[in-house]
């Protein structure tokens, strides 16, 4: 139906007509969560199959389904609370489907005409999502069984214009009983789920959707970062995609379920396209010639083509970035030194003076003895404050680079400590309680997630460590503050297993871990 100013407004009918052909499988009998559930995609299709701008530009009529909390999984756009339960009625304040032009003067015909206009999209608005209600729940109570409809049908005789997300909401409260257990089990199925890459991206989607719907409808919805996460671990483990988990590694947090849809549909039929064009026409040692036509080589021969320059491009996109990633913390580091050192140079430091050494008294008669060694106990004293007469070496945590340090290597690869914890600031051979997160003196350019396996660029004292003390009959060092505590009383138990470590540790890792995957693939 088209009003007089062009709007048009949708019947009944005519919305079921816009609704998705083929219906769901009726419920047989009484209703259960998870058949109710299970309902829900279905009703999105059909919820979305009539545009409103109005209430939405981009998810048309959705938000007649479906409640804030699962609306926020399909799209970024604001739940449109202001049409909920029903938009602002367009009947102007005597009740009658007219226009309000109270306050405005009889001549303004621009003003009438822009008053007529708000009032024809506020009743298109407004019954177009009163009729499509309607519509939603005639679709339901298709599916269900006449028995359980006749309680509902006396329950709606007090509100003839119920919205159909309280009509959905009246059959899940009646039957849909759910137990601490179930909500358990959701996740458990999610988790658990042995998802083939042969079925394609969209089984895993559609498996993660079901468990969405049927965690939000139960009261207790997943977050975002559990959703992604628990889709992440179903992928890694079909042990395929390698390349395409070290790159998502690295943005996985924070990630939203359309950032993980978007990434994977894409990779996975990408890596898919290039296996199945290798394995069916037979790369390698397996091709047969006589059965593919010319036609059909060359098109798998393209297919390929085009997965491996699409590889080739992501692989080039990573590296790029991790040279980027690189200078720009190379810049940061040098920038915090800088301002480390002149905050330093700020700060007024009492001057040291060292003093000139005693004179000695030259007499050797036995009257002076006593003045002689008293001579002698005074450069003594002048050697302990002066550092022998040497400068002071500067703290390792107090240089501004790592070059700055001097290796001394270790005698016989025998370490000091009996473990293998490493330090970015203080090398390979630290304390049992001492490593990169744990470190209380750090340099401006520590790093605290670098390891023994990845340096990251640190302090590379103590890397030669091929042997702890213990293995070699010595004893270790264990400073004051662990004496008598667990760290400093571990026993060969505590040796034994830290001697499954590796005895040759790598020592020139790449500072960003992705290069690892972008090298062993070329």
């Amino acid at each position: 139906m088209t009003n007089s100013a062009g709007y048009s407004i949708l019947t009944v009918n005519e919305i079921e007509a816009a609704f998705p052909k083929q219906l769901p499988s009726k419920i047989p009998g009484r209703p259960t969560f998870e058949l109710l559930t299970d309902l829900l995609p279905h009703f999105i299709q059909c919820g979305q199959a009539v545009k409103c701008p109005a209430v939405s530009s981009t998810m048309n009529l959705l938000s007649r389904v479906m409640p804030p909390e699962l609306y926020a999984h399909y799209t970024n756009e604001a739940y449109p609370a202001n049409t909920y339960p029903f938009p602002q009625s367009y009947l102007n304040a005597a009740g009658e489907d007219m226009p309000d032009l109270s306050m405005i003067n009889d001549n303004d015909t621009v003003a009438i005409a822009n008053a007529t206009n708000r009032h024809n999209l506020a009743k298109q608005t407004y019954l177009t999502v009163e009729r499509m209600d309607q519509a939603l729940t005639n679709r339901l109570l298709s599916l269900m069984d006449e028995a359980y409809i006749n309680e509902f049908i006396t329950s709606k005789a007090a509100n003839p214009n119920m919205p159909f997300r309280e009509v959905f909401h009246f059959f899940f409260e009646k039957y849909g009983d759910v137990q601490p257990e179930t909500r358990q089990k959701i996740r458990a199925d999610m988790e658990t789920f042995n998802w083939n890459p042969i079925d394609g991206f969209e089984a895993l989607s559609f498996q993660l959707t079901k468990g969405i719907h049927r965690r939000v409808m139960c009261g207790h919805p997943l977050e975002m970062q559990d959703i992604v996460d628990i889709g992440t671990l179903v992928i890694r483990k079909t042990n395929k995609y390698t390349q395409e988990m070290k790159e998502w590694s690295e943005q996985v947090d924070g990630a939203t379920l359309t950032d993980f849809t978007n990434y994977w549909s894409k990779k996975i039929k990408t890596a898919d396209n290039a296996t199945d064009a290798a394995s069916k026409y037979g790369y390698g040692m397996m091709m047969d010639e006589s059965d593919i036509s010319n036609e059909e080589l060359n098109n798998a021969i393209g297919q390929f083509g085009e997965a491996h320059s699409a590889q080739q491009q992501t692989m080039a996109a990573l590296a790029a970035t991790n040279k980027q990633q690189q200078d720009q913390l190379q810049m940061m580091q040098q920038m915090l030194c800088q301002m480390q050192l002149a905050q330093q140079q700020n700060q007024q430091q009492p001057q040291i003076v060292m003093m000139p050494p005693p004179a000695y008294p030259t007499s050797n008669n036995n009257s002076n003895r006593t003045n002689q060694q008293g001579g002698y106990a005074t450069a003594a004293n002048w050697i302990a404050a002066n550092n022998g007469g040497k400068p002071k070496a500067t703290p390792v945590h107090q240089l501004t680079s790592p070059q700055q340090i001097k290796i001394r290597p270790l005698k016989g690869g025998i370490g000091k400590t009996n473990n293998w914890n490493y330090c970015s600031t203080h090398g390979g051979d630290v304390a049992d309680d001492h490593d990169s997160k744990s470190c209380t003196r750090q340099a401006c350019w520590h790093n605290v997630n670098a390891t023994r396996q990845n340096p990251m660029g640190g302090n590379m004292q103590g890397m030669d460590k091929k042997l702890l003390p213990m293995q070699a009959g010595k004893k270790a060092h264990v400073p004051k503050r662990l004496r008598g505590t667990s760290y400093g009383n571990r026993g060969q138990a505590v040796a034994n297993n830290m001697m499954q470590m590796p005895m040759c540790m790598p020592t020139n890792m790449p500072s960003i871990g992705i290069c690892i995957g972008i090298c062993s693939s070329l």
